[in-house]
This record gives C-alpha cells, sequence and structure tokens, in this order.
C-alpha cells in the first residue's frame, strides 16, 4: 500500500467513530491519518526550535498532534505555535519509543510505539534516527 492523496479519505473523526463501531477498518483509518495533514502544536517558535506538546499513556510518550482548530483545544494553554505536517512526516519523525496521539474534534485515537514500527514498514516510511 502506499499513502495518498488525502482527498481519497473521509474526514478523520467520521473514521475514527466509524471505527470504534467497526464500520471502517483500523488500517484505513491510519491510513487516512497517513495522507492527511495535522497541526503540531508547538511550546516554542518552530523557526527556532519545535518543541512539541508530549503526553504519557502507560508509561510512554506519545506526541500529540491535532487534526483541526477545535483538536487544539486546550493545547493553546501550553502551545502558542503549530507546525502543519502530514501524518506520514509525523509518524516517520517520532522517535521509535514514541506513540502519536491525534486529537478529533470530539475524542482522540492513539498509535502506539509498537504500531508505529508497524506502520513505518508497513508504509515503507523513513524512521528517524534516535
Amino acid at each position: 500500500m502506499t499513502v495518498g492523496d488525502s482527498s481519497e479519505y473521509a474526514d478523520l473523526d467520521v473514521l475514527a467513530h466509524a471505527a470504534q463501531r467497526g464500520e471502517c477498518t483500523f488500517e484505513y483509518l491510519v491510513l487516512a491519518f497517513l495522507a492527511r495533514t495535522v497541526f503540531m502544536p508547538s511550546s516554542t517558535n518552530p523557526t527556532e526550535s519545535l518543541t512539541p506538546v508530549m503526553t504519557n499513556v502507560q508509561d510512554q510518550p506519545y506526541i500529540v498532534v491535532a487534526t483541526c482548530s477545535e483538536a487544539m483545544g486546550n493545547l493553546r494553554d501550553v502551545a502558542k505555535f503549530a507546525v502543519n505536517l502530514t501524518g506520514a512526516q509525523v509518524v516517520s519523525g517520532a522517535r521509535t519509543d514514541m506513540g502519536v496521539m491525534i486529537r478529533l474534534s470530539e475524542g482522540s485515537f492513539a498509535l502506539a510505539p509498537e504500531l508505529i514500527a508497524q506502520v513505518r514498514k508497513s508504509f515503507n516510511l523513513p524512521s528517524r534516527p534516535d
């Protein structure tokens, strides 16, 4: 499989909720995420240094990204800046021990570090040297 143009996929919010109901495969949701442009909030000016917002899930670090301005929500309290990246760029740039938390306008879903490794391999995405 390859990562296609984002116009091929429905809204990530719709797909995430469809996946929860079993009406969409998680693989399709991940493929849609990889093709989409998302916002990576940063507490520092990214022209000088990118400092992404992080969270922990079961003692694992996760980079937080948002699919839209509504999903940024209270992240604006800790991140005055954001950069636009594709989901594929986020996955490629994450350290191997990190997951990705994708905030939607309503709710969120996460890609665990093990899944990130699998996605990199399945879609032949580069990985960041640690």
